[in-house]
Order: C-alpha cells, then sequence, then structure tokens
C-alpha cells in the first residue's frame, strides 16, 4: 500500500511543489503548480521583508533538505535511474542555495526570478536541514565520486563558515547574525552535533571530529552535555515551551539522532534513546489529521504581494522579524485562512509521524504506520495548497 501511495504523492510533489529549473521545494502552490515568485527588485528591496517569510520561497533549503534526505533512503532500498536524477536536480538546488551568497555559513531560503538574487536572512531552520539532505545523498550510494566531491566541497565551507560565526546562523547584513546553534534545547543540540559530525563522516576532515567531541561534551545548560540533552529527546522543549510543539522544525534534529546513532558508536545508546523519546513524545499528535479533516474548506491566495500595503523597508534582522509579524496577521486571516488548519493541524501530524517512523521502537512505528494508512485514507492531498504531499512522501518511503 505505502510504495502506491509514495508514488501518488510523489507525482504530486513534482507536478507542483518543486521549482524547477532550480530543484527546490516550495511552501505551496497553485492546483497546476501556478505561483508567484519575487524578482531581482523585491529581493533587494527585502519585499515583503527580509526573512522571506510568506512567500512560496520562504523554506527552500528546508524543505528541499528534508526530501532530499528522504529521496536518498529511498535509493538506497530501491536503486534506480529516475530517483538518482531527482537527486541530482535536489541537490543542484542546495548548492545554488550557498552559491549565491559571497558569506561562508549562510544559506539562502530561495531565489528570485533571475535565479541568483534572495533575501538576506537565514536560520537553523535552514542550515540544518540543508546539511542534512547534502549528508544523505552523499551516502546514499546514488553519486560518482566526481559529484561527492563538490558535496563536501559545499559542506565544508558551510561548516568553516559555521565555527567561523561559533555557530551562530550569519547574514548576509555585516555584522549581524539571526539566530543560531549553541543554545541548550534538545533541537539546537541535536542539528549542532549531527551537522558537524556528519560532514565529518563526509570529508574526514578531523577538525570537525575535534569540534564535535568539544561540543558533545560541552555543558550549555550548565549540568546536562550536548549527548545528554539529545538522549532526552524534545519532551522538555515542549514542556518548556508549548510554541515548541513545532514537529517541522523538530524532525530534522530528529533525523539527525538517527545518523548520530549509526555513526558515533560509542554514544549509539544516548542517540537512540533521544530518539525513541521524541518519537514517543509525538505519537500523540498522529490523531490530528481527524481535527484536519472535520475543518470547513477556506480560501488560499498564492499571490503574497497583496502585502504591499503594509510594506516598509527593513534595516536590520529585528526590525525585519517585527515587519513580518505585523503582515502574518493579516496574510493568515485574509489572504491564506487556510494555512491554519493545513500546517498547524496536519503539517504537524505529517512530520510527528515521519519522526514515530524513525525509531527503534517497534510497537511506535507499528502505531504510526495505522495512524499514516488512515490519514492517507482521509486527506486529498491534490486539494491542499501546501506541499505537504513532500511530507507524507517521506513518511510512506519509511515505511517502503
Amino acid at each position: 500500500m505505502f510504495e502506491k501511495q509514495a508514488q501518488f504523492l510523489h507525482e504530486i510533489v513534482w507536478k507542483r511543489f518543486v521549482r524547477m529549473p532550480y530543484g527546490h521545494v516550495l511552501d505551496y502552490a497553485g492546483k497546476n503548480g501556478e505561483n508567484v515568485y519575487p524578482d531581482e527588485k523585491m529581493c533587494a528591496d527585502y519585499f515583503p521583508n527580509p526573512q522571506s517569510w510568506w512567500t512560496c520561497i520562504e523554506n527552500g533549503a528546508f524543505f528541499t533538505g528534508l526530501y532530499a534526505g528522504m529521496l536518498a533512503e529511498k535509493y538506497k532500498k530501491n536503486p534506480d535511474e529516475k530517483t538518482k536524477r531527482e537527486l541530482e536536480i535536489l541537490t543542484d538546488g542546495l548548492f545554488l542555495l550557498e552559491d549565491v551568497s559571497d558569506v561562508d555559513g549562510f544559506i539562502a531560503r530561495g531565489v528570485g526570478t533571475d535565479g541568483k538574487s534572495h533575501y538576506p536572512l537565514s536560520s537553523e531552520d535552514q542550515v540544518g536541514p540543508w546539511v542534512y539532505g547534502l549528508w544523505k545523498v552523499f551516502d546514499s550510494g546514488a553519486m560518482s565520486e566526481e559529484y561527492k566531491e563538490k558535496i563536501k566541497t559545499h559542506l565544508r565551507r558551510q561548516m568553516n563558515g559555521l565555527i567561523a560565526s561559533d555557530f551562530l546562523i550569519p547574514t548576509e547584513w555585516d555584522k549581524n547574525v539571526w539566530g543560531g546553534l549553541r543554545s541548550g534545547d534538545f533541537r539546537a543540540c541535536a542539528k549542532l552535533l549531527g551537522s558537524l559530525y556528519t560532514v565529518y563522516a563526509a570529508t574526514g576532515d578531523k577538525i570537525f571530529l575535534e569540534k564535535y567531541n568539544f561540543l558533545a561534551a560541552d555543558k550549555p545548560d550548565g549540568s546536562l552535555t550536548r549527548t545528554e540533552i539529545c538522549s532526552f529527546g524534545c519532551a522538555p522543549d515542549m514542556v518548556r515551551n508549548t510554541g515548541l510543539i513545532q514537529f517541522w522544525i523538530t524532525c530534522c534534529a530528529h533525523l539527525f539522532l538517527g545518523e548520530l546513532a549509526r555513526l558515533d558508536k560509542q554514544n549509539t545508546a544516548l542517540y537512540s534513546k533521544g530518539q525513541e523519546n521524541s518519537a514517543a513524545s509525538s505519537l500523540k499528535f498522529l490523531d490530528d489529521y481527524k481535527k484536519f479533516a472535520e475543518t470547513p474548506a477556506k480560501d488560499f491566495d498564492i499571490d503574497w504581494t497583496k502585502l504591499d500595503f503594509m510594506y516598509r523597508r527593513a534595516e536590520s534582522p529585528l526590525d525585519g522579524m517585527n515587519l513580518a509579524l505585523e503582515q502574518n496577521r493579516y496574510w493568515m486571516e485574509k489572504l491564506v485562512p487556510a494555512r491554519h488548519a493545513e500546517h498547524n493541524i496536519l503539517g504537524n501530524m505529517l512530520f510527528a509521524c515521519v519522526m514515530c517512523l524513525h525509531t527503534e521502537n517497534d510497537s511506535i512505528k507499528k502505531a504510526a504506520a495505522k495512524k499514516l494508512a488512515e490519514m492517507l485514507e482521509t486527506v486529498d492531498f491534490e486539494k491542499l495548497n501546501l506541499s505537504y504531499a513532500f511530507v507524507a512522501e517521506c513518511a510512506c518511503i519509511a515505511l517502503m
């Protein structure tokens, strides 16, 4: 069943949500793949905001990295030329998001209509999946040695940039950073350690292993090492702040734990326990597809440029965030009221499902597979506006 459903979802993703020729997974699109993309002037003016929030290219590195990682899993299970070519498209897209900037450690969220213009702010939400996706493609067995060298070059540049910025996320505003991976919460610890170790595994550069060993043993909260923080999973984050019940962001950290458990044999038990704990925490959210199914259909206008009446040019990352948050209420209530149910309810459930299917706990995986099957019988993905067919496909791939 899941192979058939995966293929159905795959066709939706590539018809509507993979932006060609750039190979970036979009946030949303019209029913036939139509969209509104920023041009060079919009990017230069930071319209609608410097984060590019609410545009269709907002999460190009984030979504493309996760999707590439899952297609790499698919290739490992069933190597074929079609999947290999798709991996090349997505990976070239990830390369582009680094190549468009002169700032080491910066990963663009997406590109404008000219294929190079972009917004000046990234985030750890983008950086973690970007590294994860490239690592998984590197490790998939799909790529030639020459192509793997390209991956190593891009990963090496990114990690050196992050080390130079002390793992704060560089921006294209001089001396400004925006977020980072140094904090003591689960998602930062897992992404930081996962990024460092996988880049070491790909490149063999000892500096990354040395930095990993130091930061793994470091105690950012003064009591627990980063490795120990990872072992508790995402539940402590959820308890500290209910706003962090955001499995779309936690998912990458969770997937990195699987790579760490496989690669760092000395700490396999702790990382595996962290995955199990996070999967257990997310399992109770898998019935949320029923809430989505009960939500009345609402409108979704793909034309984010209608935010123009709220626009002002932001001159700092904080100013940009404040502007984006001002815009958010109008965008959510007037332009895309369908988004709340698709993103916060169904989307959260789908990312939680991917997490539940990436654990060694068979009872959790069995329960998640049952909920996934029920959801696929209930939700019509052809009618969705957001690109979360790719997340549902990722869940199916885990069971193939």
